[in-house]
């Protein structure tokens, strides 16, 4: 077979193939060699190496690792210690700077009253009572200043004065002293009373003298019946507060005034008014509701008028004393719910007062905001009187 010229002399194709990967085998195999002999390189010096820690994929050892870690923790440590120990420095500061704001905004005027004081027309109560001061004081109910309730018993009466000078008439009567006398003392002025019925009757029969005895009756009989420290028979307080009241055993002065009885009464009486409000949070006094005037109101003022009608100028006359006598239970739900304790003054404070007759009485504080008894009573406001000649 005959094959062209230019073909003569070159290399077969298979020829050059087998040499290429001939070629190729014996690179492949330097290669490997050179591999095994590193290899054969690090087997004989891993005793040289073995103590170097192989570095992390950050480019930090295991034990740098471990250091950062626990220098992380012992710093956290140390902040969260100094963190609490300023905040608890903080909150004493806080504690002992509102203490002190208490003592500037309540003084303390008057001193709690001691186990054995003598002397003093108020109870012998010393302390007050924890509970009411740290726990419930935020939510009892609060109350006017002493300036305003005196000023409200200013404003009763003239409206007593106005009452008896529109109502009742000057000229004679047909009762006399004797039969009076026996009504006077019906009303709660017997035994209890500074001046005999007799006397005041004596006063009502006069016409120069009968508006001032007047004046004085339905004083009396109108304030001892929203006085809680000293109740009368015909209470206009709150119902329950009434009855509770009436059901307690007759005791003593000097029982009423000893053994705790005042400041149990006291704390009685503020969760009493607490609980009785229908909407305590408001803090505010007890509402008056008027269906009260039904029950409590009328029934007093019928009392009252069994003497009055007597000296009655006109039919309106008893309309206008329920009126009056409504105004003055206002006044007592308004004290009852206060969180001071008070009392009323019935008897005149001088050395003529066998001269003098109230016409209106006066208004003492006996204890704090916190239930502390006075040594002796805060005078708010004298009894009005009038001088008789």
């Amino acid at each position: 077979m005959s094959f062209p010229s230019d073909f003569i002399g070159q290399p077969e194709p298979q020829t050059t193939t087998q040499s290429s990967a001939a070629s190729t085998t014996t690179t492949t195999s330097s290669a490997m060699a050179s591999v095994g002999s590193t290899t054969t390189k690090s087997a004989d010096g891993i005793n040289a190496d073995s103590t170097k820690p192989s570095p992390s994929p950050d480019g930090l050892s295991s034990g740098a690792v471990a250091g950062v870690a626990v220098g992380c923790l012992i710093a956290g440590i140390l902040v969260g210690a100094i963190a609490a120990w300023f905040l608890l420095r903080r909150r004493h500061k806080q504690s002992r700077d509102s203490s002190s704001t208490r003592e500037i905004i309540e003084p303390k005027r008057e001193s709690p009253i001691p186990a054995q004081a003598q002397g003093s027309n108020s109870p012998s109560v010393a302390g007050g009572n924890p509970i009411i001061e740290s726990d419930l004081a935020p939510f009892l109910l609060d109350g006017v200043a002493g300036g305003e309730l005196a000023s409200e018993v200013e404003s009763l009466g003239e409206l007593i004065y106005q009452h008896v000078e529109s109502n009742y008439h000057l000229g004679p009567i047909q009762h006399s002293v004797n039969a009076l006398g026996p009504m006077i003392a019906a009303l709660g002025m017997g035994q209890h009373h500074a001046l005999r019925p007799e006397y005041l009757a004596a006063l009502c029969v006069d016409p120069n003298t009968r508006q001032i005895g007047l004046r004085h009756i339905i004083s009396y009989v109108l304030f001892r019946n929203i006085d809680f420290q000293q109740p009368g028979e015909n209470l206009m307080l709150p119902l329950p507060v009434s009855i509770f009241l009436e059901s307690l055993p007759t005791r003593t002065r000097h029982e009423n005034q000893s053994k705790g009885i005042p400041l149990a009464m006291s704390t009685w009486r503020r969760l009493s008014a607490f609980l009785l409000h229908p909407t305590p949070s408001e803090r505010t006094a007890l509402p008056f509701p008027e269906s009260t005037a039904n029950y409590q109101v009328r029934p007093l003022v019928e009392t009252l008028d069994s003497f009055l009608q007597h000296f009655a100028a006109n039919q309106g006359q008893k309309k206008h004393l329920e009126d009056v006598a409504i105004e003055c239970a206002k006044l007592g739900y308004k004290i009852f719910s206060h969180p001071n304790d008070w009392q009323f003054v019935y008897i005149v404070d001088d050395d003529q007062s066998s001269h003098s007759i109230m016409v209106c009485p006066g208004l003492e504080k006996l204890s704090g905001r916190d239930g502390t008894w006075y040594s002796r009573p805060n005078k708010i406001l004298q009894p009005a009187e009038w001088r008789l000649r």
